[in-house]
C-alpha cells in the first residue's frame, strides 16, 4: 500500500474556496484522470456527503481548508476490505475523534491497475469549529508509516518496502516533456551502464553524469541527488536505488533481489509487531492532543449526517 496527500486544499485567500472543493469532488467522479485521459472503469461513491463537504470547505469557518490524497494498493480490494481500510485509516490519521466530529468523503478509482480510494477531509472539527488539519507532516508522517507497515504485514499488501519492488528510478511525469525525456533517457542510460558494471557506485554515477555537456550534479542527499540542467532555473531531484549513496550494481541482479525479498517476507510478523508498538504509542499521544483540543460539549450524533451512506455514483455538483 501507498498513502499519498495532495496539496490542493490549503485555504489560499485568492482562489475561491467553493469552487476549489467542487473542483475537486467533481474531479473524483469525473470522466478523466489528471492526464485527461478517458477513464475505463467508472468511480465508485464509496462513503460521505458530497453537498456537506462542500458546504463546509467551501462556506465554513475555515472555507478553502481541506485535505486530499488517496490509498494506493496494487491488490483488487472487495467491498468489505475497503470499507475496513477506510474505517482503520480515519483512526490512523485524526486519533480519539468520532467520525461524527469531521466530514469525510471517499471515492475508488479502478481504471488503473489495483485499487486507489481517494479522500477528501474538510479543515474544520464540527463541535468546536475550529481549525482541523487531518495531515500535518512534520506531527503524522512517521505514525502513518508505522500504520502503513503494520496494515501491509498484517493483510498482506504488496509493501513498497520490499526489495523485490524496490523502483530503480522514480517517475518523471510532473516535469515538462522535453525536460522529461531529457531524464528519461539519462537513466536509461545509467541503468545499462550500471547493470554492465561499468557504473560500480554512487560516485562512479555522479562521475558519469557531470561528464555530460549541460548536465551537472549540485546535491547528493542519502536517497537522492539533484541535477541541474543548462537553461533550467532550478535543479531537478532524481529519486530511486540507483541513486542511493550504498548503491551497488548487485542490487540490480534479480538472485540478491530475491534473497533479500524472501528475508523479508519472513520477518513479516517480528515487523507487524514492532510496528504495532511504535503506531500505538504515537497514536495514543496524538489522540491525547486531539481530544483536549476538541473537547466535545454536545452530542456526537447530532454533527453531521450519517458518515457511511450506501456505496453508489453521486452526481456532478455544480459551483454555487
Amino acid at each position: 500500500m501507498i498513502i499519498k496527500f495532495f496539496r490542493h486544499g490549503k485555504g489560499s485567500e485568492s482562489e475561491n474556496p467553493a469552487a476549489s472543493i467542487t473542483g475537486s469532488l467533481n474531479y473524483l467522479v469525473g470522466d478523466y484522470d489528471s492526464s485527461g485521459n478517458r477513464r475505463r472503469v467508472d468511480p465508485v461513491w464509496l462513503r460521505g456527503d458530497a453537498e456537506y463537504m462542500r458546504q463546509i470547505a467551501g462556506y465554513g469557518n475555515h472555507a478553502g481548508s481541506y485535505t486530499s490524497g488517496v490509498l494506493r494498493f496494487v491488490e483488487g480490494l472487495d467491498d468489505a476490505q475497503q470499507q475496513h481500510m477506510i474505517d482503520e485509516f480515519e483512526k490512523a490519521l485524526l486519533p480519539g475523534l468520532d467520525p461524527c466530529q469531521y466530514v469525510s468523503n471517499w471515492v475508488r478509482h479502478q481504471d488503473k491497475s489495483g485499487t486507489e480510494l481517494h479522500f477528501l477531509i474538510a479543515g474544520e472539527e464540527l463541535s468546536t469549529g475550529k481549525r482541523v488539519n487531518a495531515y500535518y507532516h512534520e506531527k503524522d508522517r512517521v505514525r502513518l508509516y508505522y500504520w502503513r507497515r503494520m496494515m501491509d504485514a498484517e493483510h498482506g499488501f504488496a509493501d513498497p518496502d520490499d526489495p523485490a519492488r524496490a523502483r530503480f528510478v522514480a517517475s518523471h511525469h510532473d516535469l515538462p516533456e522535453k525536460k522529461a525525456e531529457m531524464v528519461d533517457q539519462l537513466e536509461s542510460m545509467l541503468l545499462t551502464m550500471a547493470s554492465q558494471e561499468i557504473i560500480k557506485s554512487r560516485k562512479d554515477l555522479v562521475n558519469t553524469i557531470n561528464k555530460i555537456e549541460g548536465i551537472e550534479v549540485v546535491r547528493e542527499n542519502p536517497k537522492t541527488i539533484s541535477i541541474q540542467i543548462e537553461g533550467s532555473k532550478s535543479a531537478n531531484r532524481l529519486r530511486g536505488a540507483i541513486y542511493h549513496e550504498d548503491f551497488a550494481p548487485t542490487k540490480l541482479l534479480g538472485e540478491e533481489l530475491e534473497r533479500k525479498s524472501r528475508k523479508y517476507k519472513e520477518e513479516a510478523p517480528e515487523r507487524y509487531k514492532s510496528s504495532r508498538k511504535r503506531f500505538e504509542e504515537l497514536h495514543q499521544k496524538r489522540s491525547e492532543y486531539y481530544q483536549k483540543r476538541y473537547k466535545v460539549n454536545v452530542s456526537v450524533e447530532d454533527l453531521s449526517p450519517d458518515p457511511v451512506p450506501a456505496v453508489g455514483p453521486v452526481p456532478r455538483l455544480d459551483i454555487g
